[in-house]
């Protein structure tokens, strides 16, 4: 790879992590009145702790008043470059019941991925030539090709429009335990949708987002990004002319 290949691929992940600092930091409304609260956040990686990326997401935080050991911790795991340790330590981010999981490389995004139990959300955002960027939510994995159980709403979204796009997919049963299954956190996945909306906002620059899957787990042990890709494009001008 060229040293400009090399230079717009470091970019691409600065951005990657940047948006996953934003992503975590934009609570609902109500969380982000909740004084005092500290946020634990898992960090796994299949190599040493010489991780340069990682840097670009803890100073994304810094930016948007998260600091390490004030109102947010870390729970670091490193797997040294053993794949074979790789869903242990998955397992041990997840039982500990951190905020979220940052990770990269496809081994230790596909040691997260087979965590279970879980219920496969995707929340995102698409663009309509008529209403703009819209949230979408519903179910995801595999399934959200197959059965395009998805709502839409323009952002922003409340915690009660959040909760509306939830009660109208057809799979929403799954979220209240279905057949036997364990319910998923409600209230986790309302805060990712909502986070997502703000991001809208936040990064004019987001043409698409797509999280894929988002891992609903037990009520009280929140929902966990495990995949995403996203399209950043120039500013657009209500002429459509961007700048």
């Amino acid at each position: 790879m060229s040293s400009e290949g090399r230079k717009r691929e470091m970019n691409k992940k600065v951005i990657v992590l940047t948006l996953s600092a934003a992503l975590f930091a934009l609570c609902s409304f109500a969380q982000a009145q909740q004084a005092g609260r500290i946020y634990r956040i898992g960090v796994l990686f299949f190599g040493s702790r010489n991780q340069p990326h990682l840097e670009s997401f803890l100073r994304g935080l810094r930016e948007l008043g998260y600091v390490e050991g004030k109102n947010v911790v870390f729970e670091y795991r490193y797997a040294e470059g053993k794949f074979d340790r790789l869903p242990a330590l998955a397992r041990e981010l997840i039982d500990s019941k951190v905020a979220l999981v940052v990770t990269h490389g496809e081994a230790a995004i596909r040691a997260v991925k087979q965590i279970n139990p879980n219920i496969p959300i995707v929340v995102g955002v698409t663009g309509d030539p008529t209403f703009g960027p819209l949230v979408v939510c519903g179910l995801g994995g595999v399934l959200v090709e197959l059965l395009r159980d998805v709502t839409y709403r323009p952002p922003p979204v409340t915690d009660m429009d959040a909760e509306e796009m939830l009660s109208k997919l057809r799979a929403a049963p799954l979220l209240a335990g279905y057949r036997g299954a364990p319910p998923g956190d409600r209230p986790a996945l309302v805060s990712v949708i909502q986070r997502v909306s703000a991001l809208v906002d936040v990064v004019p620059e987001l043409r698409e987002l797509d999280l894929n899957p988002v891992k609903v787990l037990e009520p009280g042990r929140g929902a966990i990004v495990v995949d995403g890709r996203m399209r950043i494009g120039p500013l657009v001008t209500p002429s459509g002319v961007g700048t």
